[in-house]
């Protein structure tokens, strides 16, 4: 597995559980909330990509993108009330 795919696997993780948190509820839907956050995280870091800007990288993830993606998946599961 590449590493920025486990580090990819990581932020989304620990956005879902900060969200989670943050929400105060049951750990039961951590896992859909991953799945949304990794998601937008991935198309975000795809878009950048294929637009060839310079970013700020970490790794050969685009830092600013990938944390707009983050934030978009979660005001979409704010607004999807889950």
């Amino acid at each position: 597995m590449p590493p920025w795919l486990v580090l990819a696997l990581g932020i989304s993780l620990l956005a879902a559980l900060g969200y989670q948190i943050l929400r105060l509820r049951s750990l039961r839907r951590v896992p859909l909330y991953w799945a949304v956050i990794l998601a937008a995280f991935l198309a975000a870091e795809s878009l950048a990509d294929s637009s060839h800007l310079g970013m700020i990288r970490l790794g050969e993830l685009a830092i600013i993108p990938d944390l707009v993606g983050i934030v978009v998946a979660i005001l979409l599961l704010r607004l999807a009330r889950l």
